[in-house]
């Protein structure tokens, strides 16, 4: 792909946008913008009904700002982590095909195509690289695509002693600080559950008997999210090492999900994601790594509550009681459930089920 330095380049010039209901982003048969991906909100793209499937290069006229003067035809509605103008960024369009508006109140990454231009010019045939780093860049939404590679396993243990303490909840990508804490820390439970393969449930799905309606706890506790969200699209990375390579790929067998190098052509990017997308559509758009885990851990605190055990939650360092999320706003479409701070998004759902239990069954659950 880009080399460091224009990869950092590309994101110092990139500007995030912040655009009202009903502003035009940009109108077609102008000059093409550059690239744009949608962080929040939604746009609707339209085209020009005379001339379906032919631009012209003229600037439509700026008298009137609705579909009907402007004789528009409504092609599309896109949310967040939808991208439109690789083709500007790339030379391939010299002017916008569609004009887009803004239906709902948004936050918009926008690469300019001068300054993507100016940062990756094309002295070297660098042109395949840079079609890599676009597809990327539309694939990857604004999250990054599930990193397996160095996280804890544990299916949790429960010690037999009365009113001892119990680690509930622990923020699993700092496998050395977890290490460390069981290792040199006084004797305690843990609750917490990270699947590691197939045989321990990784992959594996629970009804959820409280909501006879949903295949399995995901919707409850997840809500609908895309095959990228759901862990269908792995990546490895230069920097892992052949242990952590290994990792991905025995995770990625127990969960049907795909994997690509980081570095691979765009070709490969565009095929995986079809497979990947086809893979999620085929298990009913549900958590690749399923939700057994979230039912063993139910158990696990069940168990520490009824020895009088007390229970812990571990933040993030410096972020103690944020990140907290309501039980019943954890399938928010709108939320972003491994974004925010203090808590990751397993633990989201840990402390969001916790505080409903408090209030329902009372303090044992503090």
């Amino acid at each position: 792909g880009l080399e460091h330095r224009a990869r950092r380049g590309v994101g110092h010039a990139a500007e995030l946008l912040e655009v009202s209901a009903g502003e035009i982003l940009c109108w077609q048969g102008e000059k093409a913008a550059g690239f744009f991906q949608v962080l929040s909100g939604s746009l609707a793209t339209f085209v020009a009904r005379a001339n379906l499937g032919v631009f012209d290069e003229q600037a439509p006229d700026e008298g009137g700002d609705n579909e009907e003067s402007q004789h528009l035809l409504p092609i599309l509605l896109a949310g967040e982590g939808s991208a439109f103008g690789e083709g500007a960024l790339l030379g391939e369009a010299s002017v916008n095909v569609q004009t887009i508006r803004v239906e709902e109140d948004a936050e918009i990454l926008w690469v300019k195509q001068q300054a993507y231009e100016e940062v990756v010019h094309d002295w070297w045939g660098e042109q395949a690289a840079r079609r890599r780093a676009l597809t990327v860049l539309s694939l990857s939404k604004v999250a990054p695509l599930l990193d397996i590679s160095n996280h804890v396993v544990h299916s949790g243990s429960i010690q037999p002693d009365r009113g001892i303490k119990c680690l509930v909840s622990f923020p699993g990508r700092f496998a050395k600080s977890w290490d460390a804490m069981l290792e040199h820390g006084a004797r305690m439970s843990t609750a917490c559950v990270y699947l590691a393969d197939s045989a321990s449930g990784l992959g594996q799905h629970v009804e959820d008997a409280e909501n006879p309606a949903n295949a399995c706890y995901c919707r409850a506790i997840y809500g609908e999210r895309d095959y990228r969200q759901f862990g269908y699209l792995l990546v490895t990375k230069h920097k892992h090492t052949k242990e952590e390579r290994r990792r991905v790929y025995q995770h990625a067998k127990a969960t049907n999900a795909l994997v690509i190098d980081e570095h691979s052509p765009e070709l490969e990017w565009r095929q995986a994601a079809d497979f990947a997308r086809q893979r999620w559509e085929e298990h009913g758009r549900v958590a690749a790594w399923g939700c057994k885990w979230f039912a063993d851990w139910q158990q696990n605190v069940e168990r520490a509550v009824a020895l009088h055990q007390k229970l812990m939650v571990c933040y993030v360092h410096g972020q103690k009681g944020m990140g907290k999320v309501a039980w019943e706003a954890l399938s928010d479409p709108v939320r972003d459930p491994w974004g925010g701070q203090g808590l990751s998004g397993s633990q989201k759902v840990e402390v969001a089920y916790l505080d409903r239990l408090r209030r329902e069954r009372g303090a044992a659950f503090d």
